[in-house]
């Protein structure tokens, strides 16, 4: 409770898939209440998206945390595993705890589930 708005959700997970029959992807609030349900790419290998912001109905919704979801089928109706990334501007680091902590806004990341950091490109 710092009294910083929350940062939304980085806009540009992706992941990696098999050949999927149909993809679902489902964006949720920070409560687990469905924002919005979209279809996805199909189509194996990596994939990437963004979220425009805006809930079912087309209401922009507000800054906040939101997550992703993606589910992706098989032709026979079985569950293919997705490997969702996602990047985001870190905005702190926390040392106080047992492990390290990167913030990125109103999102808290232990470094042991950080793959990567790359320096911010210059325009």
């Amino acid at each position: 409770a710092s009294g910083q708005t929350p940062e939304p959700l980085p806009t540009r997970p992706c992941g990696r898939l098999s050949e999927a029959e149909s993809t679902s992807l489902v964006i949720r609030d920070a409560s687990g209440r469905l924002v919005t349900r979209i279809s996805g790419d199909t189509g194996s290998g990596a994939q990437s998206f963004a979220w425009d912001g805006k809930d079912a109905t087309g209401s922009q919704m507000p800054d906040g945390v939101y997550l992703l979801e993606v589910t992706s089928l098989d032709t026979n109706g079985d569950t293919i595993g997705a490997d969702v990334r996602s990047s985001g501007i870190v905005t702190g680091i926390d040392l106080s705890g047992s492990e390290v902590v990167v913030a990125m806004g109103a999102i808290r990341v232990p470094l042991s589930s950080i793959q990567s950091l790359q320096a911010r490109a210059q325009n």
